[in-house]
């Protein structure tokens, strides 16, 4: 029996599916990561923030863009909160659980909106954030859901 890469193509698989299939999880992990480094960096500017008097207004309200994070973490929680177990044969998941994600998957757009716009001198880094928590944010949210 073939290991590794060569083994996966030789039983049937394509080169094409393969990195199909590899691009959105190494985007993911990357996202992840900088996500991850960027929420640190936020919380050390909003921390750090009485130690350096001149820094402008919109610098100093991007400690706000830590919210977007919770999200995605909420999903999680839900989702495994309300996991069906397979073995067990535990019912379905009522369908208000479902609800919930849905509605905050919606609302989290405006408010990555209305962020972008209140963060005058920060919008790069905010629509750079923001997208990445959108990502993160609907796999957990469809991963919460199925």
């Amino acid at each position: 029996m073939e290991q590794g890469f060569g083994g996966f193509l030789a039983y049937g698989a394509s080169l094409v599916g393969a990195v199909v299939t590899a691009l959105p999880v190494a985007l993911t992990v990357v996202l992840f990561l900088w996500v991850l480094l960027a929420t640190i960096a936020i919380c050390m500017r909003a921390f750090g923030m009485s130690y350096y008097p001149r820094i402008s207004g919109s610098y100093r309200r991007v400690w706000v863009l830590a919210v977007l994070p919770l999200f995605w973490v909420f999903y999680m929680f839900w989702g495994s909160h309300h996991a069906v177990d397979w073995v067990t044969g535990e019912p379905e998941k009522p369908e208000w659980v479902s609800q919930v994600v849905t509605f905050s998957l919606l609302m989290m757009i405006p408010i990555l909106f209305v962020l972008v716009v209140w963060l005058k001198g920060a919008r790069v880094f905010a629509v750079k954030y923001g997208l990445a928590n959108l990502w993160l944010a609907c796999l957990t949210a469809f991963v919460a859901l199925y």
